[in-house]
């Protein structure tokens, strides 16, 4: 079951998902990642705190970055920079890329069946193991484009064909 889809059952099913991963499941996880779930951006770990702060107020941040790393490194979250240096974290575990705002930050996800066919070169298999490809485009959002009067080229390099659009989920940044 997606977190997406797990809001009746929420409890439920991150009980499951612990047990699956061999994590014990705490009232202060639970909470984290109900509030990463219910979060419509790619927060941070100090928003997390600052969204739980009113309804923990004795859970501390340090709780907060532990409890991302550790569903981090099980797989529950993927780990993203943003362009201000801060670490953003993402609930959506299905396959996905991110285009990432330079000038506000903001990250929306998408979808593109040619990235996602793509085999990985040969070097990969050289350097070891690859358990996820994820694709992270950088640039200027349509917003930031307009605030700045500039005008788009539609997302794609000027001297590159019009591949097919990408489908795009919007997670904007906080």
């Amino acid at each position: 079951m997606a977190p997406e889809d797990a809001q009746p059952g929420f409890v439920p099913w991150f009980r499951a998902l612990c047990r699956e991963s061999g994590l014990r499941a705490t009232p202060q996880r639970l909470e984290i990642l109900r509030a990463i779930v219910g979060c419509s951006s790619h927060p941070t770990a100090e928003d997390v705190h600052r969204i739980l702060q009113a309804r923990m107020p004795t859970l501390s941040l340090d709780t907060v970055y532990r409890a991302l790393a550790l569903f981090e490194r099980h797989g529950i979250l993927v780990k993203l920079w943003g362009p201000d240096g801060r670490c953003h974290f993402d609930p959506n575990r299905e396959p996905h890329h991110h285009l990432i705002c330079q000038e506000c930050g903001r990250i929306e996800d998408f979808t593109w069946s040619v990235f996602d066919a793509l085999k990985a070169p040969r070097v990969a298999g050289e350097w070891g193991r690859v358990s996820r490809v994820q694709v992270e485009m950088h640039g200027l959002c349509a917003q930031c484009l307009k605030k700045e009067g500039l005008k788009g080229s539609g997302g794609q390099p000027q001297d590159a064909s019009k591949p097919p659009r990408a489908e795009r989920r919007a997670r904007g940044s906080s």
